[in-house]
């Protein structure tokens, strides 16, 4: 369970990770775009607010009044400074501290000054990040005076983008923190709890220390599908202990009780192959019809209580009157109702009875019927009836793995109605049962019984008549 438990906090603290790593990198990849495209803005306004001024100083030659300028400008919100250039590149006039950086003009001014275009461009100034932004300057007609670059400082863009990542580190570990203890509390109040509870129940009927009164599996939400089957077993377990442990205490007493454990070893010792058959006016199972449900009802009655367990148990055959107002309803068409109704079979055989006629063999004549019209060759039709019933074959294929019949250990009327379409109905409609390996293992199981085999050497499909 610690290692369910560890297993599943990791797996919560990865995928938690993942998703906050893929969320900070798109808010720092949008926060840096927008704040790229806000910088670029902000520089081309100011580049065209001082580009008239910046005009009429250079028609002036007034360089003190462009130093003027270019210094003013210096260090304001993020702006480093401006340069102006002249149309060969020289400098005419530059803020103070970009001298040494840009003495020489940055590609971007030498790219406006051929294209005769503003340009702007993100990039490194002695290893620091800058946006330049660059508009060329003219004057009436149209004379080409040179270019103005904007240097604005970059710097803060990588900070924020620095900040995001450090913020998103520190939810993220409060975020795995909280995971890791709120997975714990639901192990342990959800899984853990229950499976130790069950766990006990268990052991306290493996080890027979719990009272007949108490068989029923605890009351666990989360196991409530296998609480049936889980249930069923233990009965079937507490049963056999308490036959076992009266069995042998009558051994120790040197008592010769018979009992219905006693009487059904004693039948099969002494019926060897034969079989035991009962006939009664009493039925030992009646169902009667409750709205859209059948309700099955054992009758109170001395024959009944003695015999029906010696029969289940040598899998004899009970003859009676149908009182029920749903018999005709559960029986087949000879009237026989092959496994009890208190089996944990007895839902399967009835399911199985009633899907050979009503699913696999009505699939089956149609797709016999358009194998035998000609027009229907090429139909979609026939098609898709033949993926139809390659799926319904797969089906039933699946169900037969880890069971010897159709409703469970023994053979029944179930799988009389099942074997039709793998053997006489193959005779009519071309399909292999090869490529389903439980299907042909369960055919090779029928006709390796004797009954079967008599069957087909009295009025099989081989036989001469």
């Amino acid at each position: 369970m610690r290692l369910l438990s560890v297993r599943l906090i990791l797996s919560l603290i990865v995928g938690v990770l993942l998703v906050s790593l893929c969320s900070s990198g798109y808010e720092v990849w949008a926060g840096k775009l927008s704040l790229r495209r806000d910088l670029q803005r902000r520089s081309e306004v100011l580049a065209e607010s001082l580009a008239g001024g910046v005009e009429r100083d250079i028609e002036r030659g007034s360089l003190q009044a462009l130093r003027r300028t270019t210094q003013h400008f210096a260090n304001r919100e993020n702006l480093m400074g401006m340069a102006v250039y002249d149309p060969e590149g020289h400098i005419i006039a530059i803020t103070k501290d970009l001298a040494p950086k840009m003495a020489e003009a940055p590609p971007v001014v030498r790219q406006t000054i051929k294209d005769n275009s503003g340009a702007d461009a993100f990039q490194r100034l002695d290893d620091h990040p800058v946006h330049i932004c660059v508009l060329p300057l003219y004057s009436p007609p149209d004379k080409f005076l040179g270019a103005l670059a904007i240097v604005h400082d970059a710097g803060y863009i990588r900070d924020q983008s620095i900040r995001i990542w450090r913020d998103t580190f520190l939810s993220g570990m409060v975020q795995v923190i909280l995971i890791a203890l709120i997975t714990l509390l639901i192990v342990r109040w959800s899984i853990e709890g229950p499976i130790a509870r069950t766990a006990h129940w268990l052991r306290a009927l493996r080890t027979g220390h719990m009272p007949s009164s108490r068989v029923g599996m605890p009351d666990e939400k989360l196991y409530q599908p296998l609480a049936r089957e889980v249930a069923t077993l233990a009965q079937s377990l507490n049963s056999a202990r308490t036959a076992a442990e009266r069995e042998a205490r009558l051994r120790a007493e040197g008592q010769s009780q018979w009992t219905a454990e006693r009487l059904t070893a004693d039948l099969r010792n002494r019926l060897g192959g034969s079989r035991l058959f009962v006939v009664s006016n009493r039925e030992p199972y009646i169902h009667k019809a409750r709205g859209k449900s059948v309700e099955v009802q054992v009758p109170a009655s001395g024959l009944v209580t003695a015999l029906e367990p010696v029969l289940n148990a040598c899998e004899g055959t009970w003859v009676a009157h149908g009182s029920g107002t749903a018999d005709r309803d559960m029986v087949d068409k000879h009237d026989r109702l092959a496994v009890p109704p208190e089996s944990p079979a007895y839902a399967q055989y009835l399911y199985w009875v009633h899907f050979a006629e009503g699913s696999l063999m009505t699939l089956m004549l149609i797709a016999l019927v358009l194998s035998r019209v000609a027009e229907a060759k090429e139909s979609p039709v026939k098609e898709r009836i033949g993926k139809r019933l390659h799926q319904m074959l797969a089906f039933v294929d699946g169900e037969l793995a880890g069971r010897d019949y159709f409703a469970g250990a023994e053979f029944t009327a179930a799988d009389v109605m099942m074997v039709f379409p793998f053997t006489t109905m193959r005779r009519y409609l071309d399909y292999d049962i090869a490529p389903y390996a439980n299907i042909t293992r369960y055919m090779k199981r029928i006709e390796d019984r004797p009954a079967y085999a008599k069957a087909m050497r009295i009025a099989g499909p081989d036989v001469k008549r």
